[in-house]
Protein backbone atom coordinates (compact mmCIF):
# COMPACT_ATOMS: atom_id res chain seq x y z
CA UNK A 1 0.00 0.00 0.00
CA UNK A 2 1.23 3.72 -0.50
CA UNK A 3 1.01 6.01 1.72
CA UNK A 4 -0.33 9.75 0.38
CA UNK A 5 3.09 10.93 0.23
CA UNK A 6 3.91 8.55 -2.35
CA UNK A 7 0.91 9.17 -4.29
CA UNK A 8 1.16 12.68 -4.38
CA UNK A 9 5.13 12.19 -5.88
CA UNK A 10 3.44 9.68 -8.38
CA UNK A 11 0.70 11.91 -9.39
CA UNK A 12 3.41 14.99 -9.62
CA UNK A 13 5.42 12.98 -11.80
CA UNK A 14 3.17 11.32 -14.39
CA UNK A 15 1.44 15.50 -14.38
CA UNK A 16 4.99 16.35 -15.43
CA UNK A 17 5.12 14.09 -18.80
CA UNK A 18 2.28 15.84 -20.24
CA UNK A 19 3.65 19.52 -19.33
CA UNK A 20 6.11 21.41 -21.84
CA UNK A 21 8.69 24.27 -20.51
CA UNK A 22 5.87 26.82 -21.02
CA UNK A 23 3.79 25.64 -19.24
CA UNK A 24 6.22 25.41 -16.53
CA UNK A 25 7.81 29.22 -17.13
CA UNK A 26 7.20 32.12 -15.31
CA UNK A 27 6.75 35.73 -16.48
CA UNK A 28 10.08 37.38 -16.20
CA UNK A 29 8.33 40.05 -13.82
CA UNK A 30 7.89 36.95 -11.52
CA UNK A 31 11.46 35.95 -11.42
CA UNK A 32 13.97 36.45 -8.64
CA UNK A 33 16.66 37.73 -9.66
CA UNK A 34 19.79 40.06 -8.44
CA UNK A 35 20.91 43.38 -10.50
CA UNK A 36 24.66 42.54 -10.74
CA UNK A 37 25.62 45.32 -8.71
CA UNK A 38 23.91 44.05 -5.45
CA UNK A 39 25.79 43.61 -2.29
CA UNK A 40 25.91 40.07 -0.98
CA UNK A 41 25.18 41.48 2.23
CA UNK A 42 23.79 39.49 5.40
CA UNK A 43 20.06 40.92 4.57
CA UNK A 44 20.33 39.95 0.40
CA UNK A 45 21.92 36.48 1.30
CA UNK A 46 18.82 35.73 4.25
CA UNK A 47 16.60 36.67 1.27
CA UNK A 48 18.13 34.10 -0.94
CA UNK A 49 17.71 31.63 1.37
CA UNK A 50 14.51 32.08 2.41
CA UNK A 51 13.15 31.73 -1.27
CA UNK A 52 15.35 28.12 -1.47
CA UNK A 53 16.31 28.41 -5.11
CA UNK A 54 19.50 27.00 -6.38
CA UNK A 55 19.80 29.17 -9.47
CA UNK A 56 19.36 33.27 -9.41
CA UNK A 57 19.48 35.11 -12.56
CA UNK A 58 21.68 38.20 -12.66
CA UNK A 59 20.85 41.04 -14.59
CA UNK A 60 23.14 44.00 -15.96
CA UNK A 61 20.98 47.44 -16.25
CA UNK A 62 17.10 46.04 -16.81
CA UNK A 63 16.21 42.58 -16.10
CA UNK A 64 15.32 41.23 -19.37
CA UNK A 65 19.48 41.66 -19.67
CA UNK A 66 20.49 38.24 -17.77
CA UNK A 67 24.72 38.07 -17.81
CA UNK A 68 25.27 35.25 -15.32
CA UNK A 69 23.15 32.52 -12.94
CA UNK A 70 24.39 32.69 -9.12
CA UNK A 71 24.63 29.46 -7.91
CA UNK A 72 23.17 28.66 -4.75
Amino acid sequence: TLTQDEVTIIKGCLDMKSKTAKDAMLSIDEVFMLDVNAKLDHETMNDIIHRGHSRIPVFEHDRSNIVALLLT
